[in-house]
């Protein structure tokens, strides 16, 4: 009986930890659930490139966006979250938005990793000041495919088409807000 009272102990105060952490770090199940596909992107952006590995590595920071999609209507844009990592932990979920200027016939879904080279970019999207402009442009990746990536005012955007007839990919005029944990 008392072996049964103290693993019980011992199940109740793991269960307790883990509630405290999760009410410590503010993080909802949305938010896990964006946490868990942005690794999961993470993986295959790094299988698609072995040379992002090394770059997130040595980003100061970067955000992974599992999946944004632009809608049928120029009214409705792109939209999404993504996880927000700095020195390799998740430090909150960051929401961009992208007012869209045009028609666009099929809905399109693709992912974007941004990198950030060092800290004046990244102060500017944690003061929600970054807006992504006209020059500059995400270096568009296939699944296998191999490029140079480089950092242009402190900053790469790599975006991933998730359906192979999609031919250009805009980052312009990107918004972010941030959820910090």
């Amino acid at each position: 009986m008392i072996s049964n009272y103290k693993n019980l102990r011992k199940t109740f105060i793991a269960i307790l930890a883990f509630f405290l952490v999760n009410l410590t770090t503010g993080q909802t199940k949305e938010d896990l659930k964006v946490i868990s596909a942005a690794q999961e992107t993470k993986t295959t952006y790094i299988k698609s490139n072995p040379e992002l590995a090394d770059l997130i590595l040595n980003a100061y920071a970067y955000v992974i966006f599992p999946e944004l999609k632009e809608g049928t209507y120029a009214k409705e844009g792109v939209a999404g979250q993504g996880a927000l990592y700095s020195n390799g932990k998740v430090i909150g979920i960051v929401q961009v938005t992208q007012p869209d200027a045009g028609f666009d016939l099929e809905d399109k879904s693709f992912s974007q990793l941004m990198l950030f080279e060092n800290e004046r970019q990244f102060e500017r999207l944690k003061e929600g000041d970054l807006k992504l402009v006209t020059d500059m442009h995400g270096v568009m990746m296939e699944k296998g495919q191999t490029k140079s990536f480089q950092f242009r005012d402190g900053m790469t955007v790599i975006t991933m088409p998730h359906n192979k007839a999609q031919i250009e990919i805009s980052v312009e005029g990107q918004s972010f807000s941030l959820t910090k944990f």
